[in-house]
Formats: structure tokens, sequence, C-alpha cells
């Protein structure tokens, strides 16, 4: 079954796809991609990520627009940022970027339309 994150991250996914103008670039960051194999493997798998870049704490989704970098952490209703997270957040906002937790697709939409993104259509008419 499913994690509700991970129901909330494709429904954000696919509202971005219909929303976000073709001037804006967005990708998810796989963070919590779950590893195949073994303990052994996913050790393996696990360090060739991090030595290739992967940071733990990553939003799990980013939006570049006009030369701003948009963070989006998703969190169920109940979920909470871990240590990793809260770095991210505050090297991001340091480092000149926008970040924001949502917890809903919602949320994601007034925080991109707070932000001063041109979205074209609504979550509900």
């Amino acid at each position: 079954m499913a994690r509700p994150e991970d129901i909330l991250q494709k429904a954000v996914c696919d509202y971005l796809d219909r929303c976000l103008p073709s001037a804006c670039y967005w990708c998810a960051i796989p963070n919590g991609a779950v590893l195949a194999g073994g303990k052994k493997e996913r050790g393996m798998q696990m360090n060739k990520l991090k030595a290739t870049g992967l940071k733990p704490g990553a939003p799990d989704l980013f939006v570049i627009y006009n030369g701003r970098f948009i963070g989006i952490e998703l969190k169920s209703s109940s979920g909470r940022t871990n240590d990793n997270q809260k770095r991210a957040s505050d090297q991001i906002t340091v480092a000149g970027g926008l970040y924001s937790i949502c917890r809903s697709v919602d949320e994601v939409e007034s925080f991109l339309r707070m932000v001063g993104l041109p979205m074209f259509g609504r979550l509900a008419a």
C-alpha cells in the first residue's frame, strides 16, 4: 500500500504538470526511494547515490521560475520534518531560495501563487 506522502506527491506532480507555465522547470528528488536487494545491495546503492550528489533532507520537489529556486517538502497531516530537512530548509533560504512544507495540493497551489508563479487553472472550480 502506498504511503500517504506518496499519494500526495503523485497528486502534486499531476497538478504541476497541468498548471505550471512552460517557463517553469520542476522535478522530484527521490530521497525517499525504496532501494532493491538485500541489506548489502541497498547500502551500496545508497553510497552511490550519496557519492553522486544526493543530499539528505533535500525537498521532495523543486520548481525553478524566473531564476528562483523553490523547494517544496511534502508531508502528510501528521508528518514531521527531520533534522536533515530542517538543515536543508535553512541552507536553501540562506542561499536565496524559497522553501515551504505543504500538506495538500491546495497548500502547494497557495504557496506557488504567493511567491508569484503564474498558475494556469485551479484545483477546484
